[in-house]
């Protein structure tokens, strides 16, 4: 790949540029910015349903979402000069309030997310704030890695919320981006996996991918199919639909971790919670801790990240392939 170099006067012109945009003092300059390049930039299909929904999107393709392995290569701390890099959507947070304290920044009221209120990835630079950076660790390829910030961080966040133990069975629900690698995690914590998929194509992979039980079940009919098989302790959907009686698929004690984005209802009534002590749960990337280790469980388990990659000024093909539903579990820009 091509060595990209900013000149130390157009550096400056940028660290001028952007400490004016954002309002920062002279002092803040040691907490201020890094710059990466040479970075894979993944497109993530549910942000790019809320930016259909919220933004207009025209040739420039305003950036779904990037998740961006690069250089850190000025304004940084010294130690991180060289090193690889990448950002997730949590971006700025205030690191005042009672979420930051706790490290949950992703709900602090005064958050920034990447590609929303702070510039994405999808261009051959971008410069975050220092704080929200993560070094990529040494043998993890870049391409794979970009799909971590995102798909492999919320992923793994969902197994980490139904607090997944050795030896339980985990269903993972909807076979995409994040699926595939919520399964090789799962397995990888121990636990007896079963994915869940309406593509038979699927079947080889997900067995070589980890998966002991393989179900190909028809659409909204989750439910019935894992209680045939004597249920699930812990359940994580990981697609933007949902089957209603999704909850039937549990055992006594079971979770349910939802984590795609969805106006449907789930059909659960009270006398079921009660009685099969089941929790339902909402699931997003967090806290902060969980992306180191994620990158970590994905180099030592030596899982696979299944992406498609395009190159940078193939960006709005790459967007309608997602858009459509054609992209194959990732998309990957890469410059």
């Amino acid at each position: 790949m091509t060595e990209r170099r900013l000149t130390p006067t157009r550096l400056a012109q940028m660290q001028e540029c952007f400490e004016q945009a954002l309002g920062f003092e002279p002092g803040d300059r040691e907490r201020f910015l890094v710059e990466l390049r040479e970075r894979d930039a993944e497109l993530a299909e549910s942000v790019r349903r809320i930016i259909k929904a919220h933004l207009s999107t025209g040739p420039e393709l305003r950036s779904p979402i990037a998740h961006d392995p690069g250089r850190a290569t000025g304004l940084a701390r010294d130690e991180w000069v060289g090193a690889r890099v990448g950002v997730a959507y949590t971006q700025r947070w205030c690191g005042r309030c009672h979420y930051c304290a706790g490290g949950w920044y992703e709900h602090c009221s005064s958050v920034d997310r990447t590609g929303f209120t702070v510039d994405g990835g999808h261009a051959e630079f971008a410069v975050v704030d220092a704080a929200a950076a993560e070094c990529i660790p040494d043998g993890l390829d870049s391409v794979e890695a970009a799909p971590l910030l995102c798909a492999g961080f919320t992923a793994y966040s969902g197994l980490c919320d139904t607090q997944l133990r050795p030896g339980e069975r985990c269903a993972i629900v909807g076979i995409g981006g994040l699926g595939h690698l919520a399964v090789q995690y799962a397995a990888a914590l121990g636990a007896e996996v079963v994915a869940v998929t309406a593509s038979p194509e699927k079947k080889k992979l997900l067995h070589r991918l980890g998966a002991e039980h393989v179900l190909v079940v028809e659409d909204r009919q989750t439910g019935d199919a894992l209680r045939r098989i004597g249920g699930a302790d812990a359940i994580v959907h990981t697609g933007n639909g949902v089957d209603a009686e999704l909850v039937k698929g549990l055992r006594p004690f079971g979770r349910l971790a939802l984590l795609g984005v969805s106006h449907e209802s789930l059909r659960v009534t009270p006398i079921e919670l009660v009685f099969g002590k089941f929790s339902v749960l909402g699931s997003c990337q967090g806290p902060r801790r969980r992306l180191r280790e994620v990158l970590e469980l994905h180099r030592r388990a030596h899982a696979r990240t299944i992406v498609e990659s395009h190159r940078l000024e193939d960006a709005l093909t790459a967007y309608e392939r997602v858009a459509a539903g054609t992209a194959f579990m990732r998309a990957v820009l890469v410059p």
